[in-house]
């Protein structure tokens, strides 16, 4: 190779480089970079902090030990009103190993719903599997629990009649005073809940197990098709409710 062509190599070199060091230059360039609209986020701003006012601004800024208090003393008093309502009346031959087993299950499922749905947000983040294993076990748990052959057939009150009309009557009743449980439960939840993430469906869940409590411990009736259809069907239909308003509300 000459030197003459050793020359022009290194010219072209030099003028690719030049070239590369330009664009960077202009890509990186303040001129090349958008200027931040700061009045629209200031606004922003101002906006979201001015929305921090009354009864839900106040229980969002409690310490997460009071917001899991108040949340179980809800759940707590849901159990209290259904008991002074009228504790069912077949309580003195109610099988005891069934009752502790549904109440425990049900308790220790709020006690992981509440855990996930109030987690403080400087925590890290929980894995994205968690909160719907979580939902799942817990109506799975309630459905193998409702599906036992009837806890027992002792007593008047727990006699069922199996015909649809009757079965659909007597759901709708348990339905209706669940939901009158479930829904202000779930009001308080999304009250307490900082964001950070969507946690509606969980506190649905919630709301939906304390509901179920209150109807353990006030109706009589002990067939399987009742247990599911008027005391799980609360939870589910907190938990379809919830998603119909999360996705209505999404942004498009």
């Amino acid at each position: 190779m000459t030197s003459s062509d050793s020359s022009g190599g290194g010219s072209e070199r030099s003028k690719d480089e030049r070239a590369l060091r330009e664009e960077v230059t202009r890509l990186v360039s303040q001129d090349a970079m958008p200027a931040a609209d700061l009045g629209r986020l200031r606004a922003a701003l101002t906006q979201e902090l001015a929305a921090e006012r009354g009864p839900r601004a106040f229980l969002r800024a409690r310490p997460t030990g009071l917001r899991v208090l108040i949340a179980c003393s809800a759940v707590l008093g849901v159990a209290a009103v259904s008991g002074f309502a009228g504790l069912r009346p077949d309580h003195g031959v109610y099988p005891p190993g069934r009752m502790a087993a549904i109440v425990l299950f049900i308790a220790g499922a709020v006690a992981v719903e509440l855990a996930i749905s109030l987690r403080p947000l400087q925590l890290p983040a929980l894995p994205r599997w968690l909160p719907t294993a979580a939902m799942a076990v817990a109506l799975a748990g309630l459905f193998v629990l409702y599906a036992l052959p009837a806890a027992h057939l002792s007593h008047p009150a727990s006699l069922h009649a199996s015909a649809p009309p009757m079965l659909l009557a007597r759901a709708v009743q348990c339905l209706a005073i669940g939901l009158g449980f479930g829904v202000p439960v779930h009001a308080l939840l999304r009250a307490l809940d900082r964001g950070g993430a969507d946690r509606a469906l969980i506190a649905a869940v919630c709301a939906g197990l304390a509901a179920n409590l209150g109807l353990q411990l006030h109706c009589p009736i002990t067939a399987p098709a009742h247990m599911l259809l008027g005391h799980l069907g609360v939870a589910l239909l907190l938990l379809a409710a919830a998603a119909s308003y999360r996705r209505i509300g999404r942004p498009r």
